[in-house]
């Protein structure tokens, strides 16, 4: 009898580890999973992100090239040694609004994205987009001081995100 309660004692022990060590290689392989399907997200993230990078950059750039050419009236390089009085009192009766239609089809397609990029680019791009409706929309001399900084701001940004290399999260 004694004989049979020492392998039944030690049957029992033989469970408890043997269920201890699949437990353990359980756990062990659901993290293994969950963190390659972490990775799988983040590439897929990345991916995407890309995706809509290159779009942007096409349409800021169109929009950015379409206004270049609508703007006779002053070089951007001289926008940079303005104040709002001197630019209000130089080009306050100018617009271009009538010849600038900028595009918007692929921020419209992805601006919920936009807004999940989660960093300065999303909101460098919506800036982007913005100074856009304000070129479009207002002659020069009906710009407020804040608009016109905000103007000066951002297309001094424009060049550098169109040749900066956004292919890297």
């Amino acid at each position: 009898m004694e004989i049979v309660k020492a392998d039944a004692f030690w049957g029992l022990i033989g469970a408890v580890i043997g269920g201890a060590v699949s437990i353990v290689a359980t756990k062990m392989q659901i993290k293994a999973q969950n963190e390659a399907q972490k990775a799988q997200r983040e590439e897929q993230y990345n991916k995407t992100m890309l995706i809509i990078m290159r779009f942007i950059k096409n349409e800021v750039k169109h929009n950015y090239e379409v206004f270049l050419q609508n703007n006779t009236v002053f070089p951007i390089k001289l926008i940079k040694n303005y104040t709002y009085t001197n630019f209000i009192n130089d080009y306050g009766g100018y617009s271009i609004s009538s010849d600038f239609v900028f595009v918007t089809d692929h921020y419209e397609k992805f601006k919920y994205e936009i807004a999940y990029m989660g960093n300065d680019y999303a909101n460098e791009i919506i800036d982007f987009y913005e100074m856009f409706e304000l070129i479009s929309t207002l002659d020069f001399g009906q710009w407020s001081e804040e608009e016109f900084y905000f103007f000066k701001h951002r297309i001094g940004k424009v060049g550098h995100f169109l040749v900066s290399d956004y292919d890297h999260w």
